[in-house]
């Protein structure tokens, strides 16, 4: 769990430097589902991912991903 949430930041960062800040964030939503999909009770976690334009409070919610799952 660990390696894809490491993946996911990484994939993040490189579609905010490709593409900007809204493009970017936007584009990854669809991914942020496809890397956690199998975790039970994700509902949530995974509602905030796909809305935030945050950057900081995505990376937030990938950090709690590590803290309730891992």
């Amino acid at each position: 769990l660990t390696e894809k949430v490491e993946l996911a930041r990484a994939q993040l960062a490189k579609s905010i430097e490709w593409k900007g800040i809204p493009t970017g964030i936007y584009e990854m939503r669809r991914h942020f589902s496809n890397y956690f999909k199998y975790l039970p009770n994700f509902r949530e976690i995974r509602l905030k991912l796909v809305t935030s334009m945050d950057q900081e409070e995505i990376h937030a919610l990938l950090d709690r991903i590590v803290e309730i799952y891992d």
